[in-house]
């Protein structure tokens, strides 16, 4: 049987603010830094629509999330559900691994 992802930090909090909590974290630790204004030019919003899904105010949409995360270089996957796959290159030189926890 397999279990569900834990997709929040387990503090109660929703979906929508961790995902919007690992944007922020993620962001944080990009260098060089990219402004809230350049990210949001690049996914198709204003400045105020990005800060507030930024601050979760507002949930981000799925196409909204994926296009921050790939002009931003982001983990999709680790921001949709705080699991990171390991980056292993196989004998094929193919990319796998199992999901794991920060």
């Amino acid at each position: 049987m397999t279990s569900a992802t834990n997709l929040t930090d387990n503090d109660g909090e929703t979906v929508a603010s961790a995902v919007a909590k690992r944007v922020r974290q993620e962001l944080a630790g990009k260098l060089p830094r990219i402004s809230q204004a350049r990210i949001a030019e690049a996914s198709g919003m204003t400045q105020q629509t990005l800060s507030a899904r930024m601050t979760g105010k507002v949930e981000f949409g799925v196409e909204e999330v994926t296009r921050v995360c790939a002009f931003a270089d982001l983990d999709l996957m680790y921001v949709m559900t705080g699991q990171r796959m390991p980056r292993q290159a196989n004998a094929g030189g193919v990319f796998s691994g199992k999901p794991t926890q920060p």
